[in-house]
């Protein structure tokens, strides 16, 4: 009955039939500081999207920029577009805000500066309402250069502090992911989407929770290594339709690698720790986080001795100062 009910919504919503007065079948999350130069193409997009049963909240993070006036100019247009301010609390407090304030049963995450293709949401909520069981789809994306969006490539590759390259390297898994451990041992070795690929139905996030605040970087990869412990099913959904796009621009968090690499290893180590209690016997690569923190190790300096506290702290002392050893042996052998 109650997928029967989902179905029927839908259909009302596409023939234009549905009551204004409904609670939305997807809310977008928006979160967003500083990027009033960005936020009006994204809510554009959002308005040209053909699936229409949908609440856009948008949550500013502490903008000191036009963000407000931008937002607001949507929103008196259009009154399914909510805006909320809060006081700067970082990325992941932001969408955990959006997510709390959202009345949809699917959450569609969106970045500031980025989009959907137009028939994104209407390709993946036909999906997942006809296999209920899916708890999170996600598509394929694009990659775009700031001011050339109708230029995409498939994958984006950092080179360093200023320089990237786009190349179509196809790189997110067109899986059916029916096995929880072959998705977990995925996971140890890399992210299977971008977060604005994903739809997420609602009680994902009652059952596994928000993101985790205390990640500055690679959030939405712990999230979904996060799900895939908790048992969450995951889907490719291959209309060509369905995609999101990725603006690339030197602003963009993806341009803080060293911040990615610290978090990169409180990732692992949170995975090595669900996994142990989760039960699964599952066989993820031996050895990487060893191999990850030996070489931050070296990177830092082996005199760093805040840092090395840093890492006893996250992964105990015993682990810190036998990976510590090691490498000093390692580098006294180079030298």
């Amino acid at each position: 009955e109650y997928v029967f009910t989902k179905k029927v919504r839908l259909i009302l919503q596409r023939k234009h039939y549905l009551r204004t007065d409904m609670a939305p079948l997807v809310s977008i999350i928006i979160p967003t500081f500083n990027y009033g130069n960005y936020i009006g193409d994204t809510l554009s997009n959002v308005l040209n999207q053909s699936f229409q049963d949908w609440e856009c909240i948008v949550v500013d993070d502490g903008s000191t920029d036009a963000t407000s006036e931008v937002v607001h100019r949507f929103s008196e247009k259009d009154r399914r577009i909510r805006y909320h301010w809060q006081r700067n609390g970082g990325l992941s407090n932001a969408r955990n805000t959006g997510i709390r304030l959202a009345e949809g049963e699917f959450i569609q995450l969106l970045d500031a500066d980025d989009l959907l293709s137009p028939k994104k949401l209407d390709e993946q909520t036909k999906a997942m309402e006809n296999r209920p069981e899916l708890g999170i789809t996600y598509s394929d994306a694009r990659y775009f250069r700031h001011g050339q969006e109708n230029e995409t490539y498939r994958k984006f590759e950092y080179i360093n502090k200023d320089r990237f390259s786009l190349n179509n390297k196809p790189w997110i898994p067109e899986t059916d992911w029916t096995s929880p451990c072959e998705l977990i041992e995925y996971l140890y070795l890399q992210n299977i989407a971008p977060v604005n690929a994903l739809l997420i139905q609602r009680w994902v996030f009652d059952k596994v929770g928000g993101f985790d605040e205390s990640f500055t970087s690679l959030e939405d990869w712990h999230f979904i290594a996060k799900a895939a412990l908790n048992g969450i099913r995951f889907s490719f959904v291959g209309s060509p339709e369905a995609y999101a796009k990725i603006r690339v621009h030197t602003d963009s968090m993806s341009f803080n690698r060293p911040r990615m690499e610290w978090n990169h290893i409180r990732l692992l180590l949170d995975m090595e720790r669900g996994l142990s209690k989760s039960g699964l016997s599952c066989h993820p690569p031996t050895g990487l986080i060893d191999q990850r923190v030996r070489k931050l190790i070296t990177r830092k300096g082996l005199g760093n001795i805040q840092h090395i506290r840093l890492l006893a702290n996250t992964m105990g002392w015993a682990r810190t100062l036998k990976l510590y050893i090691k490498e000093l042996n390692a580098n006294r052998k180079k030298h």
